[in-house]
């Protein structure tokens, strides 16, 4: 019998942990019961975070969710996950309904507007979320990646720009942005 130091057998666990949490995520089509074309990296519900996983794909860069209150958001959160789109679309518009003036659900009802490929509906809320709250720079992110979809290079250099300004070690902002200027470079 061959013995294993410790630290080999926890990083052997921890790999296997982390590859037992990863799912395929693959598009079905684009019903309300697509499965997310784009995975989401966290949902904030509560005080609580939870990681998804997400491929290497510049191509399907990560969403990133808003802070949302309990709930009806909670549940639009738990259907955002599960790809049952229209579902969270209800549940953050009741939470709208209830809070008209929190950003971060106008942000998450944009992104299930943007699993269901309503480019132009995510736009309208991410554009919202950040007349509700111009530092929110999420929201500008996330903006940027719908322009990046419907190939609006400039408008999307301009929110990952506005992105930096807030959060200037953003990595993925960074990577973005750099994208869009290549994207924005070759369309010329």
């Amino acid at each position: 019998m061959t013995y294993m130091p410790l630290r080999v057998i926890v990083l052997a666990s921890i790999a296997t942990a982390l590859v037992s949490c990863v799912t395929k995520i693959e598009p079905v089509g684009r019903s309300s019961r697509a499965k997310p074309t784009t995975p989401f990296r966290r949902v904030l519900s509560g005080v609580g975070a939870k990681l998804f996983p997400r491929g290497s794909n510049i191509d399907s860069p990560p969403i990133r969710e808003g802070f949302t209150r309990g709930g009806a958001a909670d549940n639009g959160d738990t259907a955002v996950t599960e790809g049952r789109y229209s579902d969270a679309i209800k549940c953050y518009s009741d939470a709208i309904a209830k809070e008209p003036e929190f950003a971060a659900y106008y942000e998450n009802r944009g992104h299930a507007y943007f699993g269901m490929g309503k480019y132009t509906d995510a736009i309208a809320d991410y554009s919202e979320a950040i007349r509700l709250d111009d530092k929110y720079a999420n929201a500008y992110y996330n903006r940027g990646l719908v322009f990046m979809k419907r190939g609006d290079y400039e408008r999307a250099l301009a929110d990952f720009n506005a992105t930096l300004r807030m959060q200037p070690d953003d990595s993925d902002a960074k990577v973005q942005r750099g994208t869009a200027t290549d994207a924005n470079n070759r369309a010329r």
